[in-house]
């Protein structure tokens, strides 16, 4: 289980030349990141930055295997069609449930494709279908953009369930980073109405907070992939001029209450600015009584 997180007093950003413990491959890697003075994302357009994020996810992608079959689809979005895919299923065979997974990016960067050996390898993994969703990107689309589609998204599948072969019942939702904390904030979203309980969520190192000062924001700050300022960037672009940062649909860790949410799979990265929350995030659920299971990497 996770430790309380306290807030973060005179805490100095490590160095990642000299962090202890880091991964030795890792650690080359962002010195040599460092090395090529690549530009920052504070300093850049959103559709710069874009352009940078697919070719840099395409070359990973490119290192990795990606299994199965996958299906491009459209279905209805909350502002029109919205772009998705599905893995590893052909509606024969015995009813399974499904994943509906939202990527990462910081809800500015990211598409179907740039998480699509991931989505490959978690349908591998699981035996279970893989629908992922094509949202709407801020700052063209702040919040709740995302998160509406987001939710029509989970309503076209329970309402395409019986002929995909799926348990509606039997509905997982995921997302690593700002996808983490649409699956979060629409498991909150979820629980007001009356359709059926979603089966659990998955949040790989999830944004659920606001704060830039907690300790791991602080320590990490920059030099390790994601950094402080560009936490500040992406926020900046998804909360829009209505400035609701307190809304729990937007930060889940100000809601009242976290019971009577689906069990919860929440993976942390050690080395990563978001580290914090996501740990605090657990403890709250386990706190409100929803199951967690938690593990920091």
């Amino acid at each position: 289980m996770a430790g309380h997180v306290d807030k973060a007093s005179n805490t100095k950003p490590l160095d990642v030349r000299t962090a202890p413990g880091l991964d030795p491959v890792l650690r080359g890697l962002l010195v040599d990141a460092q090395t090529k003075g690549l530009p920052k994302l504070p300093a850049v357009d959103p559709t710069t930055a874009r352009s940078f994020f697919e070719v840099v996810c395409a070359q990973l992608n490119a290192m990795q295997s990606s299994p199965g079959a996958s299906c491009d689809l459209e279905i209805n979005g909350a502002g029109g069609s919205l772009n998705a895919r599905l893995y590893g299923h052909t509606a024969i065979g015995d009813e399974t449930g499904a994943i509906v997974l939202f990527h990462g990016g910081g809800w500015v960067l990211g598409n179907l494709d740039t998480h699509d050996v991931l989505c490959r390898q978690l349908a591998e993994a699981t035996g279970w279908p893989v629908l992922s969703i094509d949202y709407r990107l801020a700052p063209e689309h702040p919040f709740p953009a995302a998160l509406d589609d987001a939710r029509a998204a989970l309503a076209w599948l329970r309402a395409e369930a019986d002929g995909l072969n799926i348990d509606p019942r039997r509905i997982v939702v995921a997302g690593d980073s700002a996808g983490g904390n649409i699956a979060a904030a629409l498991t909150l979203a979820d629980r007001r109405n009356d359709s059926p309980d979603l089966f659990g969520q998955v949040l790989i190192y999830p944004v659920v907070g606001d704060d830039l000062d907690t300790e791991s924001m602080l320590r990490f700050a920059d030099g390790f992939g994601l950094s402080r300022a560009d936490m500040a960037w992406f926020r900046a672009h998804y909360q829009g001029p209505a400035a609701r940062l307190r809304d729990p649909l937007h930060c889940p860790l100000f809601a009242d209450s976290l019971a009577g949410l689906p069990p919860a799979v929440i993976v942390t990265a050690k080395f990563d600015p978001l580290h914090d929350e996501g740990a605090a995030y657990a403890d709250r659920l386990a706190c409100d009584g929803t199951a967690v299971t938690y593990q920091t990497y």
